[in-house]
């Protein structure tokens, strides 16, 4: 199970009572995929979405509120390998919902974000939850190898500007750093780093899911470390290589013109030390020399040699 699955099983399987905040749920869940259709010749609530995890908790509130039940029903969808799960709320029960959700009124339905039904804290929150769960995606991968290079990004695609304007507001009041963009007719309401993430499911209250995102943080943080630090030691091996090389070709140049053994003594045990140990840093040079010397009186008769050998050549 992926991580943004994981977390809307967390969400679902907490026991809440069922009070005006499971219609704040529920308006949540309507709004982002909700619409009316038609079953048996009569109206009824439709929700479409991606994942059946909701269909347990419609259910749970539906049978509480007003003794009924919702139905679900599976699209398959082999040529993009997807379903789309069907979650139907038929009469008696739809008209109540709706009513109750303030979304029908006089007969007319009204999708329109209603601000005035959400105003308490907790309500926002169990709107939030359920938009989130109806309709949030995400491509965070927890423990995975390349895990690291998929980000924390996580997204609300919603079917009304209005919605989106509503979720944005409650993510601001949360310290939630969202953006929005537009595709097409739907508004897409997105967090794009890992501090606004750990936030938005702290204020869900999906505590393990809080805590596994900060393990997994840890962990891809500790690996950019590491990576860094074996960047550098390539880096600085490179760096070596490449000096090491031009050394031992102007001490082999030297040889090929007077002689390394026609050297001063001092210069030709550097050249030998070089020929002999290429991968050798300066430090370790310094120990191969039977005289006592310094990492810089090292480099001092290296540098010497280079410049024997480019007058040599001139």
């Amino acid at each position: 199970m992926n991580f943004i699955n994981k977390v809307k099983t967390e969400l679902i399987a907490k026991k809440e009572k069922i009070n005006h905040s499971s219609l704040a749920f529920l308006y949540g869940v309507t709004l982002a995929c909700g619409s009316i259709t038609t079953k048996n010749k009569q109206m009824a609530l439709e929700i479409n979405c991606s994942n059946s995890f909701i269909f347990e908790k419609i259910n749970e509130i539906i049978s509480a509120l007003y003794g009924g039940f919702a139905n679900l029903e599976t699209d398959e969808d082999s040529s993009l390998n997807h379903t789309t799960f069907n979650i139907t709320i038929e009469q008696p029960f739809a008209a109540k919902l709706l009513e109750d959700l303030e979304i029908l009124i006089g007969g007319k339905y009204n999708f329109e974000f209603n601000e005035e039904f959400i105003s308490a804290d907790e309500d926002k929150k169990a709107f939030l939850e359920g938009l989130f769960i109806a309709c949030a995606s995400s491509t965070i991968k927890i423990g995975e190898e390349n895990s690291s290079e998929a980000g924390y990004h996580l997204e609300f695609v919603l079917q009304n500007e209005k919605i989106a304007e509503a979720l944005s507001e409650i993510l601001a009041e949360n310290y939630i750093i969202e953006r929005t963009v537009y595709r097409g007719s739907f508004s897409v309401v997105y967090l794009a780093d890992y501090e606004s993430v750990l936030t938005l499911i702290g204020v869900l209250g999906a505590s393990k899911s809080y805590l596994e995102l900060e393990s997994e943080n840890v962990r891809r943080e500790f690996k950019k470390q590491i990576n860094r630090q074996n960047n550098f030691i390539n880096a600085n091996l490179n760096k070596l290589a490449e000096v090491s090389a031009k050394q031992i070709l102007a001490i082999k140049q030297i040889d090929d013109i007077i002689g390394i053994r026609n050297l001063p003594i001092e210069l030709y045990e550097v050249a030998k030390a070089r020929l002999d140990s290429p991968e050798a840093s300066t430090s370790e040079l310094a120990g191969k020399i039977n005289s006592p010397i310094t990492k810089s009186g090292i480099n001092h008769r290296l540098r010497k040699l280079l410049e024997i050998s480019k007058n040599l050549k001139n």
